[in-house]
This record gives C-alpha cells, sequence and structure tokens, in this order.
C-alpha cells in the first residue's frame, strides 16, 4: 500500500456516512496511518514515462511497439487483454494495464491489423477494438563505406524505390542543398552541376557544363513526415555516382570514388 483515498464526505439519503470528521477515534486513527514517512506526501516531478494513444501509423522493422489497454467491463474482476496480429494470437496480459511488447522484427513490411480483446472469465471476448498500422523496411545506406544516419526521417520505399531525405546522403556527398519554398523545388549543387527536382514532378533537370538535361523519374519527390524526400538512384546516378542494392541486407550501396 503507497496511498490511502477516502472520500471523507457525506451524503444526503446515504445509509452510509463516509465523512472522517464526524468520527474523532477514525480520524485520528487516519491521521496516524498516513503520518507514517512510508506514505506519500505529495506526488510531484515527472514520471519516466507517459501513455499516448494508438492510432496506428508507421512503424520500423527495428521497433518494439510497447502496448497496453486500459480495458473494463460490467461485473468482470478478472479479466484479461489479448492481442492479436492480422488475427493470429501474439500475447496476453491478466494485470492491468495489461502490458504486451510487439517486436516488429518477424513482421512483413506491409499494412496489418492490430486487435485487442478484453476476455471474461470464461476466456470469451467480450470487447474487441481494431487497428491498422504499417511496418516499414528499415532500410541502411552506406556511402564510400560509411553508413549514412538519419536522425529523423529515415528512408523509406514507395512503389519500389528508395526515398531520402534530401539532406543527409547529399550533403555527405559534398553537395550543397537548398529549398526553393515559393517553388517547392529542391536544387542541389556541386562544382560540377546543378540538379533540380520538384515536389510532385516525375522529371529531374541536371545542367552540367551549359547543357541542361531532363530525365523521368519512376516516382517523383515527395513530402513524407514534413520531410522531403528525393528517389536516392535518380539522384545520386545525376550527381555522378553508382548505386547498388543488397536486398538480403535491406542496404543502398552508394560510391563516389
Amino acid at each position: 500500500v503507497k496511498m490511502f483515498c477516502y472520500f471523507n464526505v457525506r451524503i444526503e439519503n446515504e445509509p452510509n456516512n463516509y465523512a472522517l470528521y464526524d468520527s474523532m477515534p477514525l480520524f485520528d486513527a487516519y491521521n496516524s496511518a498516513v503520518s507514517d514517512p512510508y506514505f506519500l506526501s505529495d506526488v510531484s516531478g515527472q514520471a519516466s514515462y507517459a501513455y499516448r494513444l494508438f492510432s496506428g501509423g508507421s512503424y520500423y522493422q527495428d521497433e518494439t511497439l510497447r502496448l497496453s489497454a486500459s480495458a473494463y467491463y460490467p461485473k468482470e474482476m478478472y479479466g484479461c487483454v489479448r492481442y492479436l496480429i492480422d488475427g493470429v494470437p501474439a500475447g496476453e496480459s491478466d494485470c492491468a494495464p495489461y502490458p504486451f511488447d510487439l517486436p516488429l522484427a518477424g513482421i512483413s513490411p506491409g499494412v496489418h491489423t492490430l486487435a485487442v480483446q478484453y476476455l471474461s472469465s470464461e476466456g470469451t471476448a467480450v470487447i474487441e477494438r481494431a487497428f491498422e498500422f504499417t511496418v516499414l523496411e528499415n532500410i541502411k545506406v552506406i556511402l564510400d563505406g560509411v553508413q549514412v544516419t538519419f536522425p529523423d526521417q529515415r528512408p523509406i520505399i514507395v512503389d519500389g524505390r528508395t526515398l531520402v531525405p534530401i539532406r543527409g546522403v547529399f550533403e555527405q556527398m559534398g553537395m550543397q542543398v537548398e529549398w526553393l519554398s515559393g517553388e517547392e523545388k529542391v536544387v542541389l549543387r556541386d562544382e560540377e552541376r546543378r540538379i533540380s527536382l520538384a515536389i510532385g514532378s516525375n522529371t529531374l533537370a541536371v545542367e552540367q557544363n551549359g547543357a541542361v538535361g531532363t530525365y523521368t523519374m519512376d516516382v517523383p519527390a515527395q513530402v513524407i513526415g514534413e520531410r522531403t524526400m528525393v528517389p536516392l538512384r535518380a539522384v545520386a546516378q545525376a550527381a555522378d555516382a553508382w548505386v547498388d542494392w543488397d536486398g538480403t541486407a535491406s542496404t543502398v550501396i552508394i560510391g563516389t570514388k
């Protein structure tokens, strides 16, 4: 026991009197009990973690979802919560807040369904809620033998093509990156060329030695997670780098030397 919680109130027409102040022996006993330093006298500071509502979303394969549930069903005192992925039971918890860790490493990339059931003491599902969520492949990018770090938005595959944030890979390649907000256009420059591409357009333009060439990309540059994402292979090759894909390791390998 770490806390006493008491009504301390008298309710009109209620046969039971819960007011501490109406019974001095009870009042004294309560005050004596709570004066023990074992019990908390106040709640201050900040918790080491907090709960947030799960509403789906996208998660990478190297992540683990830490799930819990707020569950109640009338007259059910000893139920438990079952978690299912695509209809297959993945785990159960019989004690509130019904925690369950779901590693995503064993779940294939794509859209999946998480179902949460509250089971009665007889094992019957009396409440169920379901959510769709997306598992993303954990893609690594190696540039000249060094892995590129992505502090916020990671690479993502769209229609079979790897998209990366405009900053990170290309700045590590020695290019200057510029965002033209009025035109919703990305411009990358180095000593030899100027590469430009607009959000939503499949066209990439390269200016080099006074000549301009245009190329069609399989997927356009786009905004994902509030970050501008561009097709990695198309832009890297336009910058005269070679690009390879290691499917077994989900790794893009880029060479500039």
